[in-house]
């Protein structure tokens, strides 16, 4: 299935307000991506996209979820005939020292991975992304641990976020028994504690999220928000009050639920194999 924009599409970023800027809300809209973008990840744009490096829940209530993000955990050009981007995440034993310690000084879990996020912010629009999680074939009982994202984010704004879940996960709030190779999370939200969470069952859009590559879509306007998989509308939010009205960054990653439950340096993958963005009309 192909979505695209057109033969050839180009990149541009508009720069809004004054160099005078000086609050934080309004340095936010000084890179927003104004034009139709497209990438294949044969190569990782450095003016578009930054390599996280640093640690995620590290000094956590639950250090189950302590992930530190290295560059080498994304692979650009990896998935096939050159173009694409693998994460792995990987448990690691307890030489791994970024993580919480106990009362005796041990790590008690942990690992690493990866996460691309944006350098632009994108200000309403639609955002498509060609990805694949956590193949079920020849893995152990460590994907079960596997959590994805495909997010829209910004700390101050809010979030739009798709997120998949490794075959036979139990995360919390989800239906009893979901089948996580057909089945999705998603959180719209302005800001606050409640984000707005939805469990939503994808068998009517595809028959794998493991095991094949889909087209993951979130349209953003000021007055909703329609998540689509391979074209098919899975869930959507009108409710303004719900949906962010500021710019937000494009985040891609994935990590591990419960590093306890993985053996160590055991490792699961997720793959991207597109990104396209739309500015609204």
């Amino acid at each position: 299935m192909s979505l695209s924009f057109g033969t050839k599409l180009l990149a541009s970023v508009c720069l809004l307000g004054s160099a005078t800027m000086s609050s934080a809300s309004e340095e936010v809209r000084r890179l927003t991506l104004a034009s139709a973008y497209s990438t294949n990840f044969s190569t990782i744009d450095s003016d578009k996209w930054s390599i996280d490096v640093g640690c995620v829940d590290c000094e956590a209530s639950n250090p189950d979820e302590c992930t530190m993000n290295f560059a080498s955990a994304i692979a650009e050009g990896s998935v096939e005939d050159d173009i694409g981007l693998t994460i792995t995440t990987t448990k690691k034993d307890d030489s791994f020292d970024y993580c919480t310690t106990d009362d005796d000084g041990d790590v008690q879990a942990g690992g690493s991975s990866g996460k691309l996020t944006s350098s632009f912010y994108v200000d309403f629009g639609t955002i498509r992304v060609k990805s694949k999680y956590f193949p079920t074939s020849g893995a152990g009982d460590e994907i079960a641990t596997a959590k994805g994202f495909v997010g829209l984010e910004d700390s101050s704004s809010g979030a739009i976020t798709i997120t998949i879940h490794g075959d036979g996960a139990d995360p919390s709030g989800a239906p009893k028994n979901a089948d996580w190779t057909k089945y999705m999370q998603s959180s719209i939200y302005q800001h606050g504690d409640d984000h707005n969470k939805e469990f939503t069952d994808l068998a009517k859009a595809t028959d794998s999220v493991a095991d094949e590559f889909n087209w993951y879509e979130i349209a953003w306007t000021s007055e909703s928000v329609t998540i689509s998989v391979n074209d098919v509308v899975v869930r959507e939010v009108t409710d303004a009050d719900l949906v962010p009205q500021s710019p937000l960054k494009v985040q891609l990653h994935s990590r591990s639920i419960a590093y306890s439950e993985m053996p160590d340096d055991s490792k699961f993958k997720s793959y991207i194999e597109e990104f396209q963005f739309e500015p609204a009309r």
